[in-house]
């Protein structure tokens, strides 16, 4: 009488420990699930090739907690040289993940073995980032990343699973990135960013310095035009923003300008989004002066004819009321700065109208400046045309 979904959320939710007899708790699919595996385990030969193939695929849903049964429940071990012999990486680290529960030693000492060869790597790996974490574990999986045999950023994202080096002693997570950074290709690439990410998480304990250092060396590591658009290295610079450590801010800022400078040779959407980003917010929220100035001289810098003028939604940070004077400082009497400062802003944002009337003092009936000032306005609503009415 329960269903379907109910029953898939009693297995999912299930992390068998070492008596999954008791831990089923009369649930009828966690009882079904030690039955199957019961009749496996009193003889493997029930597992034929095809049920091997499917265990191994995505459609096996439950195949993880299968094999994690199995490996707990096999103490003569009949499984492991099957698995081994198969090469089935799914199966066979799930199922060592479950001996691993009972057997924990003699697990880490067959690890250790078989990671020092080369065609065995990989097994040693998935097998390794699926126990519990350890500074044996830890270890090996620095010698298996200078190893050369499993692809560092590939290492780097699966340890992402389970905040895997959170979970041990800073010094051992040290030991595993510098030796997965040892591989250039890794170096500030996403997957090293999110494993460092999670050691900043709110609540979790203050990083030590080099872990803070590592961070910032990866960020900066980054190519620049790559950030814009990702989510995870915007993510962790904002967190060492919040952090307001020392230092910090400046790097913060360098980073941010650095970012804002790669674009070929426009401030355009990417680049006001960017600026509208949580990052930007931040930094604007520890310094704003400094902030409205390096967007202003960031704009008048790279913008061109081609990048537009768009008003819209502003980028939420430069006020034409609050700021009005950084802005005229900016523009600096030079007609060609109007335009990519005025793209900065929506014509309906509060203080607009003042900052128009303030700039068309200045530049008087020039019919350039008033398209602008104009189009800016009016945009979304008006088309305006080459005069300046």
């Amino acid at each position: 009488g329960r269903s379907p979904h109910r029953e898939a959320m009693d297995m999912w939710g299930w992390n068998p420990g070492n008596d999954p007899n008791v831990e089923a708790n009369g649930s009828p699919p966690r009882l079904r699930a030690l039955a199957v595996v019961r009749r496996a385990v009193s003889d493997p030969a029930r597992l034929t090739d095809d049920i091997y193939a499917f265990l191994e695929s995505d459609a096996a849903q439950f195949a993880w907690l299968f094999w994690r049964l199995v490996g707990i429940l096999d103490a003569e071990m009949r499984f492991r040289p099957e698995l081994e012999r198969r090469a089935l990486l799914n199966a066979f680290s799930w199922y060592l993940a479950g001996r691993g529960q009972l057997d924990a030693e003699g697990v880490e000492t067959y690890l250790d073995e078989i990671a020092e060869d080369p065609l065995r790597a990989e097994a040693a790996f998935a097998a390794t980032w699926r126990l519990e974490p350890s500074e044996s574990g830890a270890n090996r999986l620095a010698k298996l990343a200078r190893g050369g045999n499993v692809p560092s950023r590939r290492m780097a994202g699966h340890l992402v699973s389970g905040a895997w080096l959170t979970r041990i002693p800073e010094e051992h997570a040290l030991r595993v990135l510098d030796a997965i950074l040892e591989d250039p290709a890794a170096s500030g690439s996403t997957e090293v960013i999110s494993v460092l990410d999670q050691f900043f998480h709110t609540g979790t304990r203050e990083p030590a310095e080099e872990i803070r250092e590592l961070a910032w060396r990866m960020l900066e590591a980054a190519p620049p035009a790559s950030v814009v658009d990702s989510w995870n290295h915007k993510l962790l610079a904002t967190r060492l923003i919040e952090r307001g450590k020392h230092g910090d801010l400046d790097r913060g800022f360098a980073f941010f300008e650095k970012v804002l400078l790669s674009a070929e040779d426009r401030f355009g959407w990417d680049e006001r989004e960017f600026v509208r980003s949580d990052l930007g917010q931040a930094l604007a929220g520890r310094d704003r002066d400094r902030m409205v100035e390096l967007i202003l001289r960031t704009v008048t810098a790279k913008w061109n004819e081609y990048a537009g003028l768009t008003g819209g939604e502003g980028v939420g940070v430069v006020d034409p009321a609050r700021d009005v004077d950084s802005i005229l400082r900016a523009v600096d009497g030079k007609k060609d700065r109007v335009r990519p400062v005025l793209s900065l802003f929506a014509g309906t944002e509060p203080g607009f109208l003042d900052l128009a009337a303030r700039l068309a003092e200045q530049f008087g009936r020039d019919e350039e400046i008033w398209h602008a000032l104009a189009f800016c306005f009016a945009f979304g609503t008006v088309i305006v045309g080459s005069s300046a009415e």
